[in-house]
């Protein structure tokens, strides 16, 4: 690996190192990015297998909230059919053999 020496205004380089504190990178880890990006076009194989890893974790941190969301839905229906219960009114036995007594 070479090391080059280049001189950058000010604001450039606190747009470097901003970006580079965000990704979690060195500032030179940043400018090879930055560079590999401006002449290829495309993403380093480093930060494409970052970006990668990430999707998955999304992918999973989605199917829990799924799953999450359906036990929610089934409480919800628990209590939802709980409350409707409460809800209506209590016949007592006694209200029964009334009933069975007027005919």
């Amino acid at each position: 690996m070479h090391r080059v020496t280049i001189s950058l205004p000010d604001e450039i380089l606190e747009r470097v190192d901003r970006k580079a504190k965000k990704e979690n990178l060195s500032r030179s880890a940043c400018i090879d990015e930055l560079i590999t990006f401006g002449i290829t076009g495309d993403k380093s194989d480093e930060e494409v297998n970052r970006l990668k890893g990430e999707n998955e974790n999304f992918k999973r941190q989605v199917s829990n909230l799924e799953d999450e969301a359906t036990w929610l839905r089934g409480e919800c229906s628990k209590l939802s059919d709980a409350m409707i219960q409460k809800a209506l009114p209590r016949k007592s036995v006694f209200s029964k053999l009334k009933f069975w007594e007027k005919r």
